[in-house]
């Protein structure tokens, strides 16, 4: 009963947590912690405590302590469970180290949580696994390190195969733009391609919208007007498919720029409808106002290493 009373304690603190009220998300984890449960059960609602401190408070110091009191909580000589959450906890302990710049040491977490899990097997060490690989190739990213970063991405290719389209998407989406931060614009490309080709496969016109878009800014950044003009007028189609004024304002300004025309009317009136992005619209809009087309051409979007910047229009 006290581990059933622990996980229902720990939604509830979940839903505090997704709904805004981290205080009483802490609380119901703490309330949880009070009770007779496992030293993993224990460990685990320190880690959730953690995470919405870091993530939602940005309190890293507390955080990290929430997390040093899991690990000396887990038993000595550990299981493979122990080991599984030990894992969990240095990977949030990572992140403290991360949001506080000091990538030496969040690089060192990650590897040590590598050390522990890498043996297990099942769902939970897979997830956990994935996480890691990703985590470290961020961490390498951040420090400019993108050879390197590319390197432990590229760890991901022996399982794209059996993982499935919206893996592949993510997948070749980072990849080509670590390719390109590295210098390998061919690649790159072929990478932002493939997974433009997975987002078609997935009827998913979010993501296909954000990746024509940013292609479209990739050539005209480099004068290839024609090839910019192809990527934008996909762009605006898949804009409209989603119906977000904003980005559909962006493509014709983007479609305007690659056929050297000084009209941006259109654009301007469409980036004047949108309410989910004023501050951005207004700015485009300024720029369009001006007519220079370097100043436009900065207000479009450029190639990421993530994508799942699309769906910020569902605010909750």
């Amino acid at each position: 009963p006290a581990e059933l009373r622990a996980l229902l304690r720990r939604c509830v603190g979940v839903t505090h947590v997704f709904m805004g009220d981290f205080d009483a998300g802490l609380a119901t984890f703490q309330r949880a912690l009070e009770d007779d449960v496992c030293a993993e059960t224990r460990a685990h609602l320190r880690m959730f405590r953690a995470l919405t401190l870091i993530k939602r408070l940005q309190r890293t110091e507390e955080a990290r302590t929430e997390i040093d009191r899991g690990l000396a909580e887990l038993p000595a000589g550990p299981t493979a469970s122990a080991r599984l959450h030990e894992g969990w906890l240095r990977n949030v302990k990572a992140l403290t180290y991360f949001q506080e710049k000091r990538l030496d040491e969040a690089l060192a977490e990650e590897r040590l949580a590598m050390q522990r899990v890498g043996a297990l097997h099942g769902a939970s060490a897979t997830h956990l696994k994935i996480n890691l690989i990703s985590n470290v190739s961020v961490l390498l990213e951040t420090a400019k390190r993108y050879d390197d970063a590319l390197q432990t991405w590229a760890r991901f290719d022996r399982m794209s195969a059996q993982s499935g389209e919206n893996f592949r998407k993510h997948h070749r989406y980072r990849q080509g733009g670590l390719e390109l931060f590295s210098g390998q614009r061919g690649s790159a490309l072929t990478s932002y391609e493939g997974a433009l080709e997975s987002a078609r496969e997935l009827r998913d016109p979010f993501h296909a919208q954000s990746i024509t878009a940013e292609l479209g800014r990739l050539r005209l950044d480099e004068g290839k007007k024609d090839e910019a003009h192809h990527w934008f007028e996909q762009a605006t189609e898949a804009a409209r498919s989603v119906g977000d004024p904003y980005r559909i304002a962006q493509s014709l300004a983007g479609l305007a720029l690659s056929e050297d025309r000084t009209d941006f009317s259109d654009a301007a009136r469409t980036a004047g409808l949108t309410e989910s992005y004023p501050l951005a619209a207004a700015a485009l809009q300024q720029r369009m106002a001006s007519g220079d087309a370097d100043a436009i051409r900065t207000e479009l979007p450029s190639p990421k290493t993530r994508l799942n910047r699309p769906f910020d229009l569902v605010n909750l």
